[in-house]
């Protein structure tokens, strides 16, 4: 077995992590934010970024986007809005957008990304309204 590997401090109350194409990300319950990263596969990990987002983050999913970026995106539990970041190829954030999930939808949970035909969707639980929401959120673009 493989020594363990300490990367580093996240954010409090730590809930999820989830890795692609060499980028991690933890959700931060108690701080309200994201702790992003690479990691190459062996010992080489490094958190890159600290990003706030809604409140009570709980879950979240990881998407690859054209050109090598990836776009993450999270439920917050407590003020029942979801966000989307995306993050280069070394971590580094290069957008992020927070929303409030539709009416019907309180306390999202459990978001899964799908590539529908080229169209992303972004589906998610609502815990307290027992409901699914399925958005097709616009991806925040970087700056130019």
């Amino acid at each position: 077995f493989m020594a363990p590997t300490v990367v580093g401090d996240v954010g409090n109350d730590s809930r999820r992590v989830r890795a692609l194409d060499g980028v991690f990300s933890v959700s931060n319950f108690g701080s309200d934010s994201l702790t992003i990263g690479t990691w190459d596969g062996a010992a080489n990990a490094a958190i890159t970024a600290t990003q706030a987002v809604g409140d009570g983050p709980l879950r979240l999913d990881m998407i690859a986007l054209p050109g090598g970026n990836v776009a993450i995106g999270n439920t917050n539990f407590n003020d029942s809005t979801y966000s989307i970041t995306v993050v280069s190829p070394t971590g580094a954030v290069l957008a992020s957008s927070t929303r409030p999930a539709d009416t019907g939808c309180v306390n999202p949970a459990h978001p899964v990304w799908l590539d529908v035909g080229g169209q992303l969707q972004l589906v998610f639980t609502c815990f307290g309204s027992d409901a699914l929401q399925v958005s097709m959120p616009e991806i925040p673009a970087p700056p130019q």
